[in-house]
């Protein structure tokens, strides 16, 4: 099992993550994959328990599922760009899984394999069922008249709407355990 803690540096580090200079006394996160080198990150980088696993699964989509507003922003083609790495995810862990001996297929691993493979599929055909469109005409339905608002109402309005499309991703992606 990965460890991370928070000790304070008693000699200097980098930042495996930005380069940033970790000095003697300041806070910094470690964390110990099973049986690798440790993970040096500065405070601001921080480290994430998915990032210290063995498993290509569990980080493909620990970075999908945590880092994809970072990755994909919140756009209009943001749920199908998701879906469309999740499918890449999907797609590889098939051929995995049908590459597995029969017996294997069967065996805890090989379960486990096909519900993830399952939870994939799931959350991709949500995030394909996400309509920009539709969660945008729903927030302009709240208000009269989007021409006559100010830049500050017209601010707000793309804010919900991109508040509405986060929640729709989000819901998504929470069948999904890494």
């Amino acid at each position: 099992m990965a460890n991370i803690e928070t000790p304070k540096a008693r000699k200097e580090y980098v930042c495996s993550k930005c380069g940033t200079n970790i000095k003697v006394g300041e806070e910094y996160v470690k964390g110990t994959p099973f049986r690798m080198k440790p993970i040096i990150r500065c405070k601001a980088c921080g480290l994430r328990d998915w990032e210290l696993s063995s498993s290509d699964y569990i980080q493909a989509v620990g970075r999908v599922c945590d880092c994809w507003q970072e990755d994909y922003g919140t756009e209009e083609d943001t749920a199908q760009s998701i879906a469309d790495e999740l499918s890449t995810i999907r797609d590889d862990l098939q051929d995995r899984y049908d590459n597995l001996p029969e017996n294997f297929q069967y065996s805890e691993n090989g379960e486990m394999m096909q519900e993830r493979i399952d939870n994939l599929e799931s959350a991709i055909s949500d995030l394909e069922n996400i309509d920009y469109e539709c969660i945008k005409e729903t927030v302009l339905g709240d208000y009269d008249d989007y021409d006559s608002l100010t830049d500050e109402g017209k601010e707000e309005v793309e804010e919900n709407i991109k508040g509405n499309l986060t929640d729709e991703i989000e819901s998504a992606l929470s069948c999904l355990e890494y």
